[in-house]
């Protein structure tokens, strides 16, 4: 059963398919940084932008982006308000669980 979706992140003028996984997600969650947390504090407009480019930097990483973290953080913050927005969504919603029916149904579960 995969309840993670892919998604396709836009950084820098390539497109990135992202599938995230378990395994990635416990890499993430193993530091400081937490989804849950993450999303709270976004949901409470105190979003932290140091977490948000970390797990940005993980998905990017997962798709073959070679960017170091700094340089995610960088492009972020010199991004337009419009591609923040968009970057911090998708970074948001990577691990929230979605329909059981996902969009790719072979992607792996590890």
């Amino acid at each position: 059963m995969h309840i993670l979706r892919e998604l396709s992140i836009s950084y820098k003028g390539t497109e990135y398919k992202v599938v995230p996984t378990m395994l990635l997600l416990r890499q993430i969650e193993a530091g400081e940084v937490t989804i849950m947390e993450m999303n709270q504090r976004a949901a409470m407009n105190k979003p932290q932008a140091s977490w948000i480019s970390h797990v940005l930097f993980r998905l990017l990483q997962s798709a073959g982006c070679k960017d170091s973290e700094v340089e995610v953080y960088a492009a972020i913050s010199q991004a337009s308000d419009q591609e923040q927005v968009d970057l911090w969504i998708a970074a948001l919603s990577a691990f929230v669980p979605s329909e059981i029916d996902a969009k790719n149904p072979d992607a792996r579960a590890d």
